[in-house]
């Protein structure tokens, strides 16, 4: 059985309740507790393109170099391939294609996955990119608790937020990712480049 109680934080639910915590057990009143508490956080807000530049400018200057950006080019189907070889399986997405089945035919899955990328980096892609990047979103308790052998009772606040992409999406960005990360761990530092 699991419990959620809405915090202060969460909503005038708890206002209305003189300060006491309102105790919802039921699916429904649970994941309307959760988007009360959560949905601000999580919901799609417009990018302050100034603040952007701002950020990735400063973290140019200051982490610059232990990148070489100019090094990096998008995988080819091999690279992808890697990257489904190498994947660990993990729950599936909204479209419930699980790793297993990359996994099964390596070879044209990154065929498939990189034609897809291609797309990607179009100006207007044709992908569906609302879809492409769509999400489960699951809380789990952040850590044990004493009643937890009868009921899981949370605060919104006292859990976990996991998110759940879609497989094809996650191959994708670690195909991706593969290269800068690389570089990263390659990259020579300010002091190692003054003592050679």
């Amino acid at each position: 059985r699991s419990t959620l109680s809405s915090s202060s934080a969460a909503s005038d639910v708890y206002k209305r309740q003189n300060g006491s915590p309102v105790i919802h057990t039921k699916p429904s009143e649970i994941q309307g507790a959760l988007r009360n508490y959560w949905g601000e956080v999580y919901a799609l807000k417009q990018i302050n393109i100034e603040k952007a530049r701002t950020l990735l400018n400063y973290f140019r200057r200051k982490c610059g170099h232990l990148f070489a950006f100019e090094a990096l080019v998008m995988p080819d189907e091999d690279g992808i391939e890697q990257a489904i070889i190498m994947a660990k399986d993990s729950a599936c997405g909204p479209d419930g294609i699980p790793y297993a089945a990359y996994k099964a035919v390596p070879k044209l899955a990154a065929k498939v996955l990189h034609t897809a990328l291609q797309d990607l980096q179009l100006e207007h892609p044709e992908s569906d990119l609302a879809s492409f990047n769509e999400q489960f979103v699951w809380m789990a308790p952040k850590a044990a608790a004493a009643l937890d052998g009868r009921v899981v009772h949370r605060t919104p606040n006292n859990l976990r937020t996991i998110f759940g992409s879609n497989a094809d999406s996650k191959l994708i960005a670690s195909a991706t990712a593969h290269p800068l990360v690389c570089l990263l761990y390659t990259s020579p530092s300010p002091r190692d480049r003054t003592r050679s």
